[in-house]
């Protein structure tokens, strides 16, 4: 999903995608967010809350202008979004 600052809020419509495809598809792996996706996160638990979340999207964004995210692994309350910025060459 390519996120930029006008719709930083579609971060949470990513769609899963394998990160070796992502890869030789050019993307450049960035960091991995490991995401309470229940909504009952606590700031202590090892998964980052929504809130916590946005604002690493929000700083990734403001670094890189365009990024682009998926999900590369998904349980019951918890996800795993890979975070990429795409190849120039």
């Amino acid at each position: 999903m390519k996120i930029t600052k006008e719709n930083m809020g579609d971060v949470f419509k990513s769609k899963k995608k394998d990160v070796a495809q992502a890869e030789k598809e050019g993307y450049i792996y960035l960091q991995n967010c490991f995401v309470d996706n229940s909504g009952f996160g606590d700031e202590s638990e090892p998964a980052m809350t929504v809130a916590y979340f946005k604002r690493v999207i929000e700083g990734l964004v403001g670094e890189h202008k365009t990024i682009y995210t998926f999900i590369t692994n998904a349980g019951q309350f918890q996800v795993n979004l890979g975070v990429y910025i795409k190849d120039k060459k």
